[in-house]
């Protein structure tokens, strides 16, 4: 009996020590600089909480004197982006005080809502877009589509804008629309932003970049293909650490680099075989310097090929289009949400790697190279606060935006 308390305490102790010992590695693991950490770039721009709190009359000024109360409120109560069973994502469905999302995942305002949006969504404008369309970070009434319905009453503007959608989601969107049954009279786009960054930063091929990075790995994790215990184990400090070093020294060493990361259909590839690896290799690739040539080329084709499809999908379902480019806020030196000008325009992913493959955009579309589109990347400039955050505009900026489409989609035909 003797021997087997002893045994017991023997076990238990070892046991109690092991766990001790993993829980104790995992926490100094926890608090181990990352490889792929991004807080240089974060602390190279403010967040609105940040503002809020040091600057709080500019903000009241930004969202047009409301109270700093209501304003952190929207800013709080943004939606996320939640599964969607066909797309890799959608805007997260809601009903609060500022954020309405409903009927096929648009944004309902005062004008278009749950009461009339199924008689207006067929022979109406659908109005495409990222976040900037959707409107984070501004009221229902106070986004581009709201003031398109304002200012031209005769016609209905619907708000299909989505958080992180880049102009290749955004065509799917349109595509399950049509597939529904529905039909429009005219599609906008305003694109620019999540398509720089997310086609410029990608290894893979532009049509197969995912709007966000994790959603190229969602089969390896998803509930129907792998167990709990693999989830909770990649999610372990110390095993996440191990692979953000070992990604970081099989680069430096030349064993992976961008074309490694963006050849998956090659037998036992990186990304069908370690695609926790090829994650971490790809987020330390973020940041470093692109050839923005090859980049500018990549992004110009990717909105050529896009535009042959729009083309050919406007003639099969009777439809006009129109894309324009956006105005961005990083490259907006004013931008009171830019810390330090400078030091934000030496940033590799922010800046560098983006500004002239969004410059070359402007310049294909100036020689007639991307027809269909206009360039709007001036407009910031005409509204003396754009924006809400670092990206996201302002009531002011939405307003401006919406003259400066209507202006261009009610020229006549040449």
């Amino acid at each position: 009996m003797k021997k087997i308390q002893l045994t017991y305490s023997t076990v238990t102790t070892v046991f109690a020590n092991t766990c001790i010992l993993f829980l104790l590695i995992n926490i100094i693991a926890y608090f181990i600089p990352s490889p792929v950490s991004d807080t240089q770039a974060e602390n190279l721009y403010y967040t609105p909480e940040q503002l809020l709190k040091n600057s709080p009359d500019l903000i009241r000024t930004i969202h047009d004197g409301k109270a700093t109360e209501e304003i952190a409120a929207i800013y709080r109560e943004r939606p996320n982006v939640t599964a969607h069973p066909m797309m890799e994502f959608m805007t997260m469905p809601c009903s609060g005080n500022f954020y309405h999302v409903g009927f096929e995942n648009c944004r309902y305002n005062s004008l278009v809502n749950q009461h009339n949006i199924k008689a207006k969504i067929n022979n109406s404008t659908w109005v495409f877009g990222g976040s900037t369309v959707f409107g984070d970070g501004v009221t229902d009434d106070e986004t581009i589509p709201y003031f398109l319905n304002k200012m031209d009453p005769g016609n209905t503007y619907i708000n299909f804008g989505g958080l992180s959608n880049h102009q290749k989601l955004e065509i799917e969107k349109l595509l399950l629309l049509l597939q529904k049954g529905y039909r429009p009279s005219k599609v906008i786009f305003l694109d620019g932003l999540n398509d720089l960054y997310k086609i410029t930063e990608s290894n893979f091929e532009a049509h197969e970049t995912p709007n966000r990075s994790v959603n190229a790995y969602a089969h390896n994790f998803s509930i129907g293909t792998i167990g709990l215990n693999k989830n909770l184990f990649y999610a372990l400090p110390v095993v996440k650490l191990y692979y953000q070093y070992l990604a970081q020294y099989l680069i430096k060493n030349g064993s992976i680099n961008a074309q490694v990361l963006g050849n998956f259909t090659q037998v036992n590839s990186l990304y069908t075989q370690q695609p926790v690896l090829h994650y971490y290799a790809n987020e330390i690739l973020l940041h470093q310097p692109k050839n923005t040539s090859i980049s500018s080329k990549k992004l110009i084709q990717y909105f050529q090929s896009n535009l042959l499809l729009l083309e050919a999908l406007s003639k099969a379902y009777q439809f006009e289009f129109v894309v324009f480019i956006q105005p961005i806020g990083p490259f907006l030196g004013s931008n009171p949400f830019i810390k330090d000008t400078v030091a934000f325009k030496d940033d590799v992913r922010l800046y560098k790697n983006v500004k002239p493959v969004y410059h070359s955009v402007s310049t294909a579309i100036k020689h007639q190279l991307l027809p269909h589109y206009y360039d709007l990347s001036y407009a910031h400039n005409l509204c003396t606060h754009p924006y809400v955050d670092l990206t996201h505009y302002s009531k002011a900026m939405n307003q401006k935006l919406a003259e400066l489409i209507l202006e261009k989609i009610k020229q006549p035909t040449k």
